[in-house]
Parts: structure tokens; C-alpha cells; sequence
């Protein structure tokens, strides 16, 4: 039974709380044109330092050059981030491992996970997973720079021939078997915010609302338990 101080009981508390919810909502609003890493562990920090019992620091120094995206209670968070459409990229790096370009670590996604996973060795890793429902928008050419990547999403749902939005067991098991591979070292929950099929108004300045929801993959190391 896990206790009630572990860390990731800790976070997954931060996460599902109303406050946190409310504010990630804003967050998919104001960052749609970024990937949003930062935002949302900055935000995580924010609740956990509000509930005034939790040692937290940004970007802890871990030694000469490197350090972690969060430090709880002396437990190392490390956080990525992605949205769906990115399937359609991890499904071509898992078939095609040597077309990936090694100096160009903008646009890959394994070796990203791959390096946080088994050279910083988190005590605990999240892989937030963003996902849009762009279809309200009957011009969706207009939404750059609003809202970015739009084609890459309207592409790999083309190719995955799925509405990637409505299908939660969908991605909750390809994005927890691409994960499978660390189930030695650690232990992998998911939790969807909004939870029951809910999901967030997420407003442009201009063109209106859309929904969207995210997924949190939390993989915690199994002797921090």
C-alpha cells in the first residue's frame, strides 16, 4: 500500500485538485503555440508549494552541469511533454530507429524520454500528453500562430485514421506501452484531467473555444516507495 507521504501520492493530490485543474485550463488557452513543459511544472510547483508541508525547488542543481526539473522533498522530478499527434512520430522512430537524426533533438521523441529516463534517473518522471479537439474550426489556416502544429495533428489523425480526442483507452495504451520498457526500474500510473470524459474550454483571443485534456504518465522509481 503506498503511503499517503509518497511523492507521487503527493502529485497525483496536486494534479486532481480544483485550483490546479482551473489554472491548467488557462494554461491550454494562453500556451497553445508552445509546447508546454515549463508552464504546467511551474504550476505543479505552485500547488505543492501552497500546501505548505513539501520542501519544493525549480530546477535543482544535481551536480556540475545538470540538474532536474522539480525537486520534492528530496525526491528528483524530471517532466516531458508532448501531444497526441506525436504518435504518429514515435510509431515512424520505433520502425524506423536510423532515420532518427541525433543532432536534431527538436523533433524526436524517444531518445528525449530515453535520456531523462536513464542518464538524470529521476526519482520520478511525468510525460504530460496534450489533447486538442481542433474540428470546431471550419478555417483552421487562420489559427497560425495561435495555435500551433494544427497540421501536424490533422495529419496523423488522418493516418491513424482515429479521432484521437475521444479515445482515451487508446492513448493511455500506446503512450503506457512506449513506456513499458522501464516497468523494471518503475512504476507507471495515468491520470486524465479533466477525469469522466470531462474536458476543458480552452479560448483563443480570437477564434473561440476548443476542448482539450491532458494525460499525465507518472513513472515513480520503485525504491522510493
Amino acid at each position: 500500500m503506498q503511503s499517503i507521504k509518497d511523492p507521487t501520492n503527493i502529485i497525483k493530490k496536486a494534479l486532481k485538485s480544483h485550483a490546479f485543474i482551473k489554472e491548467l485550463e488557462q494554461i491550454s488557452s494562453y500556451a497553445s503555440n508552445i509546447r508546454q513543459e515549463r508552464p504546467i511544472v511551474y504550476l505543479l510547483a505552485k500547488h505543492l508549494n501552497m500546501a505548505g508541508t513539501h520542501k519544493v525547488i525549480l530546477e535543482y542543481k544535481t551536480g556540475k552541469g545538470t540538474k532536474c526539473d522539480l525537486l520534492l522533498d528530496g525526491s528528483k522530478v524530471e517532466a516531458k511533454f508532448h501531444y497526441t499527434f506525436d504518435i504518429h512520430q514515435i510509431d515512424n522512430e520505433i520502425k524506423h530507429p536510423q532515420k532518427i537524426k541525433k543532432n536534431n533533438t527538436n523533433w524526436v521523441v524517444l531518445p528525449l524520454i530515453d535520456k531523462d529516463m536513464k542518464n538524470k534517473k529521476p526519482d520520478i518522471f511525468i510525460w504530460i500528453i496534450c489533447a486538442r479537439d481542433l474540428s470546431v474550426f471550419k478555417n483552421i489556416e487562420a489559427l497560425t500562430p495561435s495555435i500551433n502544429w494544427w497540421e501536424q495533428q490533422l495529419r496523423a489523425e488522418t493516418k491513424i485514421r482515429k479521432n484521437i480526442f475521444k479515445d482515451n483507452k487508446y492513448v493511455q495504451h500506446k503512450f503506457m506501452s512506449y513506456l513499458r520498457q522501464y516497468n523494471d526500474n518503475y512504476y507507471i500510473q495515468s491520470v486524465i484531467l479533466p477525469a469522466k470524459n470531462g474536458f476543458l474550454r480552452s479560448k483563443t483571443s480570437k477564434y473561440g473555444c476548443f476542448r482539450s485534456k491532458y494525460y499525465f504518465f507518472i513513472c515513480s522509481r520503485k525504491n522510493i516507495h
